[in-house]
């Protein structure tokens, strides 16, 4: 089941009012896609995308990336479609390839 982003703003972005605003915009347009969705409309991966963002938010692997996702969120500003294309890249470059990674290392165990 998938999992709505946390209410509270991760604990290293807290005394940065520049990264609580980024998270607050991810829960911002999470309610959107959560209501949009719920009234029938078709948000396609919108929300994946989203939620890969604010996850990134919470566990990024480094002060630098963590930095670089906020950057990244800022500079959309108020345009969910430029949000929603800026998860969509580390969907199709992060998580995608971490998938590939690990079935292309499943198989080569099998064999």
């Amino acid at each position: 089941m998938p999992q709505p982003l946390p209410i509270t703003p991760p604990v290293v972005i807290q005394g940065n009012p520049t990264g609580v605003s980024t998270y607050e915009t991810c829960l911002r347009i999470e309610g959107v896609l959560q209501r949009a969705s719920g009234n029938g409309k078709q948000i396609r991966n919108d929300l994946v995308y989203l939620r890969i963002l604010g996850y990134l938010l919470h566990y990024a692997l480094s002060h630098q990336g963590l930095l670089r996702v906020i950057t990244e969120i800022t500079w959309a500003g108020n345009d969910d479609g430029a949000i929603f294309q800026v998860g969509r890249m580390y969907h199709d470059h992060l998580v995608s390839f971490s998938v590939y990674s690990f079935i292309y290392m499943a198989s080569d165990v099998v064999s």
